[in-house]
């Protein structure tokens, strides 16, 4: 699925949050939103999946205008930085759990065999029976992301999926996500501040400032053209 970003713009009171914003994401492409905080990039990405709404412009999956559309409708799935499992389920009914809420769940044997496949897909075919607090930081998050893909969304947003782990394991976990995102071919978009790590995993990054798009490009393209003084000083180049 693409995902088309059309003139949009959001205000909180008298502070600019988004400024006509303008972009595409291919099909089965992972794009970064790669800036400092404050930048709007978290914002865009709530609106994107609905959990915030622009007070101008549109936003289109495929050709349908999502715009309107809840969260619950519009086939995300969401990876946080927090992990937000629950505590009190197990792995696999952690994973298990946005199935048992879909209009026409699956039998428990086909979500059996869903979480064992998800399992499998994150390395994790172990942790089946452990609680969150059994698991590391790591092994939260990818248990994070095989929930987040429970389901068979259409878009995967991930939001700085990698901010609360330490330096290894997040070099580890982004060559993952980008092994996994390739894998089963879904488009993705993640939010992040890093720029190593948005240059490690993106195939296209959206470089934003003060609510604004300053660059968009493939890693390279930024990295050998950048357009403003901005993305050279944030880029540290």
């Amino acid at each position: 699925m693409s995902i088309h970003i059309n003139n949009i713009h959001k205000k909180f009171g008298d502070f600019t949050a988004l400024n006509d914003i303008n972009f595409t994401v291919n099909t089965g492409e992972l794009t970064t939103l790669l800036g400092p905080s404050g930048c709007g990039k978290t914002t865009l990405l709530r609106i994107i999946a609905g959990l915030e709404f622009a007070d101008s412009g549109r936003i289109f999956f495929d050709e349908t205008d999502v715009t309107d559309t809840p969260v619950q409708k519009r086939g995300i799935g969401f990876v946080f930085q927090n992990y937000a499992l629950f505590r009190h389920k197990t792995v696999a009914q952690n994973i298990a759990f946005g199935l048992n809420l879909l209009k026409n769940s699956p039998s428990k044997a086909e979500i059996d065999k869903k979480v064992d496949e998800l399992l499998q897909l994150v390395q994790l075919p172990h942790t089946k029976n452990r609680y969150p607090h059994e698991l590391s930081g790591g092994q939260r998050q990818r248990i994070a992301l095989a929930r987040a893909l429970a389901t068979s969304p259409k878009l995967l947003l991930l939001d700085e999926p990698f901010g609360a782990l330490d330096a290894k394991v997040r070099k580890e976990l982004r060559t993952s996500l980008k092994e996994i995102q390739k894998s089963i071919g879904i488009t993705a978009i993640m939010v992040t501040h890093d720029q190593e790590e948005a240059a490690a995993v993106s195939d296209t990054i959206v470089v934003m400032n003060h609510g604004k798009v300053e660059q968009i490009g493939t890693p390279n393209e930024i990295l050998a053209r950048p357009n403003s003084e901005f993305v050279v000083d944030f880029l540290g180049l």
